[in-house]
Parts: structure tokens; sequence; C-alpha cells
């Protein structure tokens, strides 16, 4: 999920499945990050949960000026303001 800020409330209001973690057994962990398959489609975790989010009326917001890296199998410096404003910059 990389930089994301997620208040406690969204995370309530996201109807996520529930698993036993034998280091919490008082506990119903919640996966609120998991990958999918929908619809023969499949989803990261990131994508999964922002769907979710979107589902619940959770509204989502972007800074594009934020600049990071996604590592994964390889480190992506993708910056989303470049595409944002390809016409301006």
């Amino acid at each position: 999920m990389g930089f994301v800020a997620i208040t406690r409330k969204a995370l309530e209001q996201i109807p996520a499945p529930t698993y036993f973690s034998p280091q919490y057994p008082e506990i119903d962990m919640k996966a609120y990050f998991q990958c999918a398959l929908v619809n023969n489609r499949s989803l990261g975790e990131d994508i999964w949960f922002f769907e979710e989010a979107y589902k619940a009326g959770i509204p989502t917001m972007l800074d594009p000026g934020i600049d990071l890296l996604h590592h994964g199998k390889k480190a992506y410096d993708y910056q989303f303001r470049h595409a944002l404003f390809k016409d301006i910059l």
C-alpha cells in the first residue's frame, strides 16, 4: 500500500474478511489488504482496498506532488503528476 493515511473510522466501515491469528487468539483479525480475483480480474492489495473503500462510501484523495518509489519486483519511480499535467509541464 505504500504511503497511505487511513483513519480508524474508515477501516471500521470496510467489510474486510476475518481470520484467526495464533499470535492474537482473542482477536478476530481483519484482512484489509489482500489480493483477490474478481470477475476474472486479478486485484493487488491496493486496488482491492480502494475498491472496497469506494463501495463503503469512503472518499479517496491523491496528492500528485508527493514523489515516492514503489518497490516490488523492481523499483518504479513513475511520477503521477507527470501524467496528470503532461500538457502543462
